[in-house]
């Protein structure tokens, strides 16, 4: 089984959405892309983007210490996530 699709709330404001796994004093977060969120004639839009886009590899280590909250997206951001990075 693959590790679930969630969402990190960073200190800074990032929220970043990912395959994460919890360790003792950190969060692993394969295939990171930050949610960006966009208002357009009212309605507001949520996409996504590789979170640091110039790094080698998309797999981070964030420690406990900067996330706020750890939660499960909404439906069509966890489907909108997999058909991106290709895990339908």
């Amino acid at each position: 089984m693959s590790n679930p699709i969630k969402c990190l709330r960073l200190e800074n404001g990032d929220v970043v959405i990912g395959k994460v796994t919890e360790k003792l004093f950190k969060y692993v977060v394969e295939e990171a892309h930050a949610c960006i969120v966009e208002i357009q004639g009212g309605q507001m839009e949520v996409g996504l983007a590789p979170w640091i886009p110039y790094a080698k590899d998309y797999t981070f280590k964030i420690s406990k210490v900067r996330v706020v909250s750890c939660f499960e997206p909404r439906p069509n951001l966890a489907q909108n996530y997999k058909v991106l990075t290709g895990n339908k």
